[in-house]
């Protein structure tokens, strides 16, 4: 852009370069919202013109662009928006690729969405309205954007929190180094009164050693620290210098003055980017955090309080949809294991005691990670203090494996309400995190350590689950599913696949049941059956929403989310699944994702087999109170061959679309739309990141 001149208000008219206007190609104009900051650029495409110059156009202004928030880019495109269209897909992963997203999803003119409103702000806050003029024959698109998602929020927030820093960690260290455990060895003590005076006395040692402080910031401050004291230094000399220069005005000062500027500008460059490295580097999941710093340099921090709910509203929620959805008559009269196909264990189980080098590579093997359990405690800090923790939780873990009780304190779990998309208005759209205590790790890792070698040592989990197990992964569950759609295509025979869904599967786990499988299934012995029922029954969780803390309420069913053990125990309750499924249907499962597959020389044959083997999973899991949910579940036939049956256009397994001939052109896409999003966050961190 390379002229203005103030228009009425606060509008500015941009003129844009002759370059990027194109006669009979495409038109481009523009204005300036100083009020907002905001850029807003009219665009036309003739549907007659050359599109590679409308695409080369399009690319400069956007490269003209590449460092200006706040654009709003609108516009006849005439192509085919939301379909299919090459020419649709490739504006959008462009644009895309600069930040900006599509807000009209319907169609503007007749069924065709020609007409468009892009965006490179507020992605989160903002709705369209389609409206008839009646000035063309194209619907007219109305774009309603938040006020305040241009304006950054300056006001001062004040919180407590506990800094976790080195000097505290030392001095934890010391406070524990001074502990005395001899009441460990006391026989007048039980398992609870032991990990009771632990966790009690090491809560305190935390409390000292990390005490709260309080901190004012501002409502959308990053959190990345950058500034020092050698910054702090460069910018009062160039305050110096400055002043010096305003009152006596020679070349000199002049020269000095711009020196100064220009050491403090490049100070906090390279601060900037040293830090911003620092905690990228320093991410357990650097592409989030990448993200986050992208979010809120454009002021587009997700909103957290949209509900109009209090926390002990969304706690009772996310308890009670488990409990309405497994309701005590949706369960059979069939016995569970009457059902079961599976071999019975000839081995037993007995779990065991362990060392002290085995506790210090469970807890050397624990993710290093800042997240904070109910107690303000996270892995970092144990991790520190290992060398004063190890024999202590040696012998409190024996303790526990010993006599099949699993300390209450361990059993609370924080919930943090996580929005996923939709209306965020709307409770069904969030999905509850689950934050279990960081010693629970520890005891969980131990236990889960000894049950998986007993399973898989011994073979007792079939082959086609893939979910959460050593050497498996969706890749190989993948491979497996496009292996024998491929050997059922060299055939020449129909391939019918089944993506069940089951709803809350791991919340819904019976616990009576589960004991009754470990115990007649796999032989587990009575001490281990009795830590198990210990380990799941008496937990609770309290809801963590918008700075209040719920009650606490009890979790009645379900395997605990967020843990180590949860996982594994839920493979073991799903286990005999297969089994009863195999003389009907080849399964292949990771974890609760379960499909089906079958393979007839003829479409009727294969066809009506459909309703028979939803009929059959349906049973197995009302015999174990899951939900099969047959709504949601997808079938795809897959055939080389032409056919009349109605098929979806793909269906998502294990993270792939695949479809019915296995072309994956549609995967194809939505690969090309990450990569879209993963370039705008190289191209935007561009000057915040060190190359």
């Amino acid at each position: 852009m390379e002229g203005s001149k103030w228009g009425h208000g606060d509008l500015r008219l941009l003129f844009v370069d002759r370059a990027l206007s194109c006669e009979l190609h495409c038109e481009l104009s523009a204005i300036y919202c100083a009020t907002y900051n905001v850029v807003i650029i009219s665009l036309y495409r003739s549907p007659s013109g050359d599109f590679d110059i409308f695409s080369d156009t399009l690319t400069s202004m956007l490269q003209s662009l590449n460092h200006t928030t706040g654009i709003i880019i609108a516009g006849d495109f005439n192509v085919n928006f939301n379909t299919q269209d090459p020419t649709a897909l490739f504006i959008t992963n462009l644009l895309a690729t600069y930040g900006f997203v599509q807000t009209v999803k319907e169609p503007t003119r007749l069924l065709n969405c020609l007409d468009n409103i892009f965006i490179n702000f507020s992605t989160n806050d903002f709705y369209t309205t389609i409206m008839n003029t009646r000035l063309s024959d194209h619907q007219g698109q109305m774009l309603t954007v938040s006020r305040d998602s241009k304006v950054r929020d300056t006001q001062l927030e004040s919180k407590c929190y506990r800094p976790i820093t080195k000097r505290g960690n030392n001095s934890l260290f010391n406070m524990l180094s001074n502990f005395s455990w001899h009441y460990l060895a006391d026989i007048n003590l039980d398992v609870k009164a032991k990990f009771n005076i632990f966790h009690g006395n090491f809560l305190d040692a935390f409390s000292i050693a990390f005490p709260k402080r309080k901190l004012s910031t501002r409502k959308r401050d990053s959190g990345i620290k950058w500034f020092t004291k050698e910054i702090k230094l460069l910018r009062d000399r160039f305050h110096f210098f400055t002043d010096f220069y305003n009152q006596y005005k020679t070349e000199s000062l002049k020269r000095i003055r711009n020196t100064c500027r220009a050491q403090y500008r490049n100070a906090i460059k390279n601060a900037k980017i040293n830090a911003c490295d620092k905690v990228i580097r320093n991410s357990a999941n650097p592409c989030k955090m990448m993200w986050t710093m992208i979010n809120n340099q454009r002021n587009n921090v997700k909103t957290t309080n949209s509900l109009n709910m209090r926390a002990d509203q969304i706690n009772k929620h996310f308890i009670s949809v488990v409990e309405d959805k497994v309701k005590q008559p949706l369960a059979s009269a069939v016995d569970s294991l009457a059902i079961a196909s599976v071999k019975f264990s000839d081995v037993h189980f007995q779990i065991k005691e362990v060392t002290p080098c085995k506790v210090r590579d469970v807890i050397k093997s624990l993710k290093r990670s800042n997240t904070k359990d109910i107690y303000g405690i996270s892995s970092c800090i144990i991790k520190y203090s290992i060398d004063q923790l190890v024999l202590p939780l040696t012998k409190l873990v024996n303790l526990t494996l010993l006599s099949g009780y699993f300390p209450d304190e361990l059993k609370v779990a924080q919930v943090i309400p996580l929005f996923k998309s939709g209306d965020s208005k709307d409770i069904k759209n969030y999905r509850p995190i689950s934050i279990l205590p960081t010693f629970s790790k520890i005891y969980e890792k131990i236990i889960y350590n000894q049950i998986a070698d007993y399973f898989e040592s011994n073979n007792l989990l079939h082959q086609n689950q893939y979910g959460f197990r050593s050497q498996r992964n969706t890749i190989s569950a993948l491979s497996k599913f496009v292996n024998s759609t491929l050997t059922c295509f060299e055939h020449g025979q129909y391939s019918l696949a089944l993506f069940l869904d089951l709803s809350k599967a791991f919340d819904s786990v019976s616990h009576k049941i589960l004991l009754s499988k470990l115990e007649i299934m796999y032989k587990f012995d009575t001490n281990s059956l009795k830590l198990i029922h210990s380990y799941l029954s008496g937990r609770f969780q309290h809801v963590v929403y918008d700075g209040v803390v719920s009650d606490k309420l009890p979790i009645k069913r379900g395997v605990p989310q967020g843990s180590i053990l949860g996982p594994l125990l839920f493979l073991i309750y799903f286990n005999d699944f297969v089994q009863y499924m195999q003389p009907h249907a080849d399964c292949i499962l990771y974890a609760d994702d379960s499909t089906l597959t079958v393979q007839r020389g003829t479409l009727e044959e294969t066809l009506v087999l459909k309703d028979k083997l939803i009929s059959i999973a349906s049973e197995w899991c009302t015999t174990n109170e899951l939900i099969l949910n047959t709504n949601k579940t997808e079938k795809l036939l897959q055939t080389l061959k032409t056919h009349s049956f109605e098929n979806p256009q793909s269906v998502k397994f294990l993270g792939v679309y695949v479809d019915g001939t296995l072309n994956f052109s549609m995967h194809a896409r939505y690969i090309c739309k990450k990569i879209s999003s993963n370039i705008y966050v190289l191209r935007r961190l561009s000057n915040s990141l060190s190359k």
